[in-house]
């Protein structure tokens, strides 16, 4: 977990190396103007369903962090990972041998044999791949991507208690939810 300096809860962070994971943490803006950010990082050091055992846990047992990076991302780069696995998951969730899941994983195969990483110019093909299922220039639309006189495959909506109110609206679809993403098919 991470807090501020007044204990206040600012974001929960997962280990691993599963589907997951979440270590990521933004540094306001206003920080990184200041050139100041004060942060207290708990880090749990047990198993996936605590301390193993059903006795007490052992009060003389220690862990250290052996090592933190403070990184700057490649933006693009996270931008065509979700790209990627947002056409993972199309191809995973729609019925076998149909259009679009067809067209989604033949988009994977492409942006695989695409992409390179020593040659960051790929980052940007890669995406272009993907939009010929997300669609041209989806991104720069914003919200007006979900403008009902755009005539979509597939509408990605990120927060499930809105989603489904929306789509109670709509008639009837196919609903899938991964990694906190509902998407209407």
């Amino acid at each position: 977990m991470i807090y501020d300096l007044g204990g206040m809860p600012l974001q929960g962070i997962t280990g691993g190396y599963d589907h997951d994971r979440r270590v990521e943490h933004m540094i306001p803006p206003s920080a990184v103007k200041a050139g100041l950010y004060q942060i207290v990082i708990e880090s749990s050091c047990n198993g996936m369903f605590g301390v193993s055992g059903i006795g007490p846990p052992d009060q003389n047992r220690y862990f250290s962090l052996a090592s933190a990076d403070l990184v700057v991302p490649n933006q693009e780069a996270w931008r065509l990972l979700w790209d990627y696995d947002t056409l993972r998951q199309i191809s995973d969730t729609l019925p076998g041998n149909t259009p679009t899941q067809n067209q989604a994983l033949v988009l994977q195969n492409k942006i695989m044999n695409t992409f390179r990483v020593d040659d960051h110019s790929t980052i940007v093909a890669c995406r272009k791949i993907a939009e010929e299922l997300l669609g041209d220039g989806w991104e720069a639309k914003g919200a007006d991507i979900y403008d009902k006189n755009v005539d979509a495959l597939v509408w990605g909506i990120g927060c499930r208690s809105s989603s489904f109110q929306k789509l109670a609206s709509e008639g009837d679809h196919r609903l899938s939810h991964r990694h906190g993403v509902v998407m209407a098919i």
